[in-house]
Protein backbone atom coordinates (compact mmCIF):
# COMPACT_ATOMS: atom_id res chain seq x y z
CA UNK A 1 0.00 0.00 0.00
CA UNK A 2 2.94 2.66 1.08
CA UNK A 3 4.49 1.70 -2.74
CA UNK A 4 0.94 2.79 -3.98
CA UNK A 5 1.06 6.18 -2.20
CA UNK A 6 5.15 6.86 -3.03
CA UNK A 7 3.94 6.18 -6.51
CA UNK A 8 0.72 8.00 -6.44
CA UNK A 9 2.94 10.83 -5.16
CA UNK A 10 5.11 11.15 -7.36
CA UNK A 11 2.80 11.30 -10.35
CA UNK A 12 0.96 14.19 -8.76
CA UNK A 13 4.27 16.39 -7.95
CA UNK A 14 6.20 15.53 -10.91
CA UNK A 15 4.65 18.01 -13.24
CA UNK A 16 5.19 20.76 -11.00
CA UNK A 17 8.89 19.77 -10.25
CA UNK A 18 9.54 19.52 -13.62
CA UNK A 19 8.78 22.91 -14.47
CA UNK A 20 12.03 24.02 -12.84
CA UNK A 21 13.88 24.86 -15.58
CA UNK A 22 17.67 23.83 -14.45
CA UNK A 23 20.57 23.65 -16.97
CA UNK A 24 21.47 25.58 -20.08
CA UNK A 25 18.99 27.34 -21.91
CA UNK A 26 19.61 29.18 -24.98
CA UNK A 27 18.08 31.55 -27.33
CA UNK A 28 18.16 31.70 -31.43
CA UNK A 29 19.69 35.21 -32.90
CA UNK A 30 16.94 37.64 -33.04
CA UNK A 31 17.80 40.95 -34.53
CA UNK A 32 21.28 40.69 -32.87
CA UNK A 33 20.85 39.38 -29.71
CA UNK A 34 20.88 36.40 -28.14
CA UNK A 35 20.59 35.02 -24.29
CA UNK A 36 22.07 32.38 -22.21
CA UNK A 37 21.10 31.25 -19.28
CA UNK A 38 22.36 28.49 -16.50
CA UNK A 39 19.88 27.97 -13.74
CA UNK A 40 21.30 25.65 -11.23
CA UNK A 41 20.90 25.16 -7.62
CA UNK A 42 18.72 28.15 -7.13
CA UNK A 43 21.00 30.95 -8.80
CA UNK A 44 21.03 31.97 -12.30
CA UNK A 45 23.09 33.67 -14.28
CA UNK A 46 22.39 35.41 -17.80
CA UNK A 47 24.53 36.81 -20.30
CA UNK A 48 23.23 38.70 -22.91
CA UNK A 49 24.84 39.10 -26.27
CA UNK A 50 23.98 42.32 -28.17
CA UNK A 51 26.00 41.84 -31.73
CA UNK A 52 26.45 45.06 -34.47
CA UNK A 53 24.50 42.97 -37.03
CA UNK A 54 21.16 41.46 -37.16
CA UNK A 55 22.59 38.16 -37.86
CA UNK A 56 24.93 38.13 -34.69
CA UNK A 57 28.19 37.36 -36.14
CA UNK A 58 29.86 41.07 -34.91
CA UNK A 59 29.82 40.82 -31.26
CA UNK A 60 29.58 44.21 -29.22
CA UNK A 61 28.87 44.17 -25.54
CA UNK A 62 27.32 41.93 -23.36
CA UNK A 63 25.07 42.17 -19.82
CA UNK A 64 26.26 39.24 -17.22
CA UNK A 65 23.52 39.29 -14.37
CA UNK A 66 23.91 36.91 -11.52
CA UNK A 67 21.13 36.19 -8.68
CA UNK A 68 19.21 33.93 -6.67
CA UNK A 69 15.87 32.33 -8.83
CA UNK A 70 12.65 31.36 -6.63
CA UNK A 71 10.48 29.48 -8.72
CA UNK A 72 6.93 29.21 -7.25
CA UNK A 73 6.04 25.18 -6.82
CA UNK A 74 2.07 26.44 -4.99
CA UNK A 75 -0.33 24.63 -7.38
CA UNK A 76 -2.88 28.00 -8.01
CA UNK A 77 0.21 29.73 -9.31
CA UNK A 78 3.17 27.49 -10.57
CA UNK A 79 4.40 29.72 -13.01
CA UNK A 80 5.71 32.79 -11.15
CA UNK A 81 9.56 33.54 -10.68
CA UNK A 82 11.19 35.53 -8.39
CA UNK A 83 15.04 36.95 -9.08
CA UNK A 84 17.04 38.78 -7.02
CA UNK A 85 20.16 41.07 -8.38
CA UNK A 86 23.44 40.05 -6.54
CA UNK A 87 25.44 41.44 -9.88
CA UNK A 88 25.46 43.37 -13.31
CA UNK A 89 28.67 43.20 -15.17
CA UNK A 90 28.76 44.73 -18.71
CA UNK A 91 31.94 43.81 -21.00
CA UNK A 92 33.11 45.67 -24.45
CA UNK A 93 33.93 43.22 -26.99
CA UNK A 94 35.03 46.70 -29.67
CA UNK A 95 38.00 48.84 -28.93
CA UNK A 96 35.46 51.69 -30.67
CA UNK A 97 32.87 50.86 -27.55
CA UNK A 98 35.52 50.83 -25.16
CA UNK A 99 37.75 54.25 -26.82
CA UNK A 100 33.74 56.31 -26.55
CA UNK A 101 32.93 54.48 -23.11
CA UNK A 102 36.40 55.80 -21.78
CA UNK A 103 35.71 59.21 -22.87
CA UNK A 104 32.23 59.46 -21.98
CA UNK A 105 33.21 58.10 -18.23
CA UNK A 106 29.84 55.49 -18.73
CA UNK A 107 28.73 54.65 -15.50
CA UNK A 108 31.17 56.89 -13.67
CA UNK A 109 34.56 54.52 -15.14
CA UNK A 110 37.27 55.58 -17.18
CA UNK A 111 39.01 52.43 -17.29
CA UNK A 112 37.02 50.18 -19.83
CA UNK A 113 39.17 47.68 -21.45
CA UNK A 114 38.67 45.13 -24.04
CA UNK A 115 36.73 41.81 -22.78
CA UNK A 116 37.12 42.58 -19.10
CA UNK A 117 33.70 42.73 -17.35
CA UNK A 118 33.14 45.99 -14.82
CA UNK A 119 30.40 45.54 -12.69
CA UNK A 120 27.89 48.28 -12.87
CA UNK A 121 25.41 46.97 -10.25
CA UNK A 122 23.26 49.78 -8.75
CA UNK A 123 25.55 52.78 -11.28
CA UNK A 124 23.81 55.01 -13.18
CA UNK A 125 24.68 54.85 -16.76
CA UNK A 126 24.54 56.29 -20.14
CA UNK A 127 24.95 53.48 -21.84
CA UNK A 128 23.89 54.24 -25.79
CA UNK A 129 23.51 57.96 -25.53
CA UNK A 130 25.04 60.59 -23.01
CA UNK A 131 21.90 62.14 -22.47
CA UNK A 132 19.94 59.15 -21.77
CA UNK A 133 20.84 57.65 -18.49
CA UNK A 134 18.99 54.62 -16.99
CA UNK A 135 19.37 53.27 -12.97
CA UNK A 136 20.82 49.96 -13.47
CA UNK A 137 19.39 47.53 -10.76
CA UNK A 138 21.02 47.64 -6.95
CA UNK A 139 22.11 44.64 -5.24
CA UNK A 140 18.91 42.44 -3.60
CA UNK A 141 16.36 44.71 -6.07
CA UNK A 142 13.71 42.36 -7.42
CA UNK A 143 11.77 41.35 -10.45
CA UNK A 144 8.80 39.33 -10.34
CA UNK A 145 7.73 37.58 -13.51
CA UNK A 146 6.15 34.32 -14.95
CA UNK A 147 7.81 31.52 -16.51
CA UNK A 148 6.42 28.43 -18.88
CA UNK A 149 8.76 25.45 -20.29
CA UNK A 150 7.07 24.31 -23.40
CA UNK A 151 8.97 21.37 -25.06
CA UNK A 152 12.26 22.89 -25.13
CA UNK A 153 11.65 26.48 -24.88
CA UNK A 154 11.41 28.35 -21.86
CA UNK A 155 9.54 31.86 -22.00
CA UNK A 156 9.24 34.25 -19.62
CA UNK A 157 6.44 37.29 -19.12
CA UNK A 158 5.65 40.28 -21.66
CA UNK A 159 6.92 43.07 -20.26
CA UNK A 160 5.04 45.99 -20.53
CA UNK A 161 5.08 50.01 -19.01
CA UNK A 162 2.05 48.34 -16.51
CA UNK A 163 3.57 44.95 -16.31
CA UNK A 164 7.42 45.28 -15.72
CA UNK A 165 8.01 42.73 -13.07
CA UNK A 166 9.03 45.47 -10.47
CA UNK A 167 6.78 44.41 -8.20
CA UNK A 168 3.96 41.59 -6.97
CA UNK A 169 1.68 43.67 -8.27
CA UNK A 170 3.20 44.55 -12.00
CA UNK A 171 4.14 41.07 -12.69
CA UNK A 172 3.33 40.26 -16.44
CA UNK A 173 0.47 38.45 -17.07
CA UNK A 174 0.82 37.33 -20.57
CA UNK A 175 3.98 35.31 -21.91
CA UNK A 176 6.13 36.41 -24.54
CA UNK A 177 6.66 33.68 -27.07
CA UNK A 178 8.56 35.44 -29.80
CA UNK A 179 11.67 34.68 -27.88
Amino acid sequence: MRIFFFALSLLITAPIWAQIPDGLWLTPCQHGLQRKQVYKDALSTTTEFFHHEANCHDLALSFTTIGPVHFNLDIANPHFIEFTYDSIALTLHKQSLVDNFNQRQVCGIQNWQIHQPQLITGLQCALFTSDSVVQVPHVGQRRYGIYEIVGPHLYYGQLTQKTDGSSVERRPTEFNRSI
